[in-house]
């Protein structure tokens, strides 16, 4: 099978990015032509593609624009790339990026299928910055272009949920996302150092107002629990690591939270390897891709309710709390009174619990058989979305 996948920007530290990577290669090692259309990278090559992966960039109509102008695809760029390349199925990611919105129309007039993955931009928190205009964009720009869609396709039940709750009428496949599980140890190093070494609560995301920092510093004021830091890494703009520096000047914290910035390859799996605890206090995550990486790397997370890691309780391998800041000071009292031997315990569950039901591979096969419905299908139902 031809698989074409289509995303607006491939960022390093964006997650929706790593997923469109990761998934092609997964698919290119089943012996499928995969390739991958982005509008805008990273200058730096920080994504490059992965074996087997065609990376191809769709040129912009006005380069020197800005705003949503410097968003639009070329004239007849998408429709030289479905030429070209071929596809028998089209996967989409995003919502509201209109390379992706050009490309679903270029399917539909292909008589290519096409699958959708909304990453999470349809959840409550999400649409309620700029409602007005996203619900505009949704009736005049998003769903005339969906109508042909194969399929939208959710990370977890709650992102089935969000996607009903906008009128989507059609079956929902809920497709978790993966991670892979690292040979070695059951914990990261420091749980195996001295008793009186600093352990280290980890923080690894984007500095954005979703992920709930505010309410992580907060509950870490409350807690301060002895003989650990919290250690915040990921990308932010200038402002808001300001205001990430200024929150933990004016709670006091500079002793005992640092900042490491954005932390890419072998740096990120050290951190992982280099720590004892993961939290992620998003307001709201389709899947929380972090969460399992953490989870594969022996390392008991700290989850809130809007994420969708209900389990972390029930498998004996984390914290699933209100994203509050007395909930999320609770979970951190709890965890780091835990004993090392209790920790690599928790730890062990949660690698099992990867190993289970989060796989790269099992996320592949299932999607692949979503393609192979929309192309048995030939063409979508005509339906209500």
């Amino acid at each position: 099978m031809r698989i074409l996948h289509v995303i607006d920007y491939l960022a390093a530290s964006d997650g929706h990015a790593a997923v469109c990577l990761r998934l092609a290669e997964e698919e290119a090692r089943r012996g499928h032509v995969c390739a991958v259309a982005t509008a805008r990278a990273p200058a730096d090559g920080a994504c490059a593609a992965p074996p087997g992966v065609d990376l191809r960039h769709l040129p912009l109509r006005a380069p020197a624009a800005s705003g949503w102008r410097r968003r639009l695809p070329g004239g007849g760029a998408v429709a030289r790339l479905f030429r070209e390349f071929r596809p028998d199925c089209v996967h989409l990611h995003g919502l509201w990026d209109l390379v992706v919105l050009a490309a679903a129309r270029q399917a539909r007039r292909a008589g290519v299928p096409a699958v959708l993955s909304p990453h999470g931009v349809l959840a409550p928190w999400v649409v309620r910055r700029r409602r007005l205009a996203k619900r505009l964009a949704w009736h005049l720009l998003v769903r005339p272009r969906l109508r042909g869609a194969a399929a939208l396709l959710a990370a977890s039940a709650q992102e089935a949920e969000d996607i009903r709750r906008w009128g989507w009428r059609r079956a929902t496949p809920v497709i978790p996302f993966g991670a892979d599980v690292p040979d070695g140890p059951e914990a990261g190093a420091a749980a195996a150092a001295p008793p009186a070494a600093v352990r280290t609560l980890l923080f690894l995301s984007r500095l954005h107002a979703k992920k709930g920092l505010p309410l992580l510093l907060q509950a870490w004021a409350a807690a301060r629990p002895a003989g650990w830091r919290l250690l915040i890494a990921g990308p932010g703009s200038s402002q808001e690591t300001a205001a990430v520096r200024a929150a933990i000047s004016q709670l006091g914290l500079a002793a005992d939270v640092q900042l490491a910035g954005e932390v890419r390859g072998a740096g990120r799996e050290a951190l992982y390897r280099g720590s004892d605890l993961f939290v992620l206090p998003s307001h709201t995550e389709n899947f929380g891709l972090v969460v399992a990486e953490a989870l594969a790397h022996g390392l008991p997370a700290i989850a809130t309710h809007g994420t969708p890691w209900s389990e972390l309780p029930a498998r004996r391998c984390g914290w699933w709390v209100e994203a509050d800041a007395a909930a999320l000071a609770r979970a951190l009292r709890e965890a780091t009174a835990l004993t090392g031997d209790e920790r690599r315990a928790m730890g062990r569950r949660g690698r099992e619990l990867v190993r289970e039901r989060y796989t790269w591979s099992a996320c592949a096969d299932a999607t692949l058989a979503c393609y192979e419905r929309a192309r048995a299908a030939c063409r979508p139902p005509a339906g209500p979305l």
